[in-house]
């Protein structure tokens, strides 16, 4: 599910969604001090424009279980967002969770209010932008 998402991103996700269009996507391993380990994350799309320095638009996690995805994962994208490097990044990155069982209520309130926080259900992956 996360080369699908990945791919989403990369060729039927909107500039809006994004933050501008993206050039490529990977997954990515950040290292973190704190907890004397890497983190995964499973998409980093950046931008590339010519001239100029690459830049992260959007880091994000793609959740295969059983259960909708809450607020916890939205506080482990927020402090991977802390520890990219500051020479590719320009504005914060935005915050992208994919989800095979949806979002909790609680989760899906916050976005609304968030937006730099795109929640992916199963529906807009396949139908939306």
């Amino acid at each position: 599910m996360a080369d699908l998402a990945r791919e989403w991103v990369l060729a039927h996700a909107s500039a809006e969604t994004l933050g501008d269009r993206a050039s490529w996507v990977r997954p990515a391993t950040l290292p973190c001090r704190e907890h004397r380990e890497g983190h995964e994350l499973n998409l980093v799309a950046v931008a590339r424009t010519p001239y100029q320095s690459d830049r992260v638009l959007t880091i994000g996690e793609v959740k295969a279980t059983d259960r909708p995805v809450d607020l916890p994962a939205v506080e482990r994208l927020e402090h991977l967002r802390e520890l990219l490097p500051p020479d590719v990044v320009g504005a914060a990155p935005k915050l992208l969770l994919v989800s095979r069982r949806g979002f909790t209520q609680r989760l899906n309130e916050l976005a609304t209010n968030r937006p730099d926080l795109e929640l992916i259900d199963l529906h807009r992956l396949y139908a939306g932008s």
